[in-house]
């Protein structure tokens, strides 16, 4: 099913202590979002970051607050 393919492409984010952090981040480390009771939510950062696309967006509490878009990687 959809959730098996999306945790077989995607793995865990761990801090520097190894603890797991809400978050996912692709296997290729391309795409990472960060997550708090079921919504996307930073309050440091970015909660979406995708490298492919150059695009960040800033999440608080489900809401998107802002988002950065720049040339997409190949095509500067």
């Amino acid at each position: 099913g959809e959730e098996q393919m999306i945790a077989e492409k995607a793995i865990a984010v761990s801090d520097d202590n190894g603890d797991i952090l809400p978050a996912i981040e692709t296997r290729d480390g391309n795409h990472i979002e960060h997550w708090k009771n079921g919504v996307l939510h930073c309050e440091d950062g970015p909660a979406v970051e995708d490298l492919i696309e150059n695009r960040k967006e800033w999440w608080i509490d489900g809401k998107k607050i802002k988002v950065y878009e720049g040339a997409k990687n190949g095509n500067e």
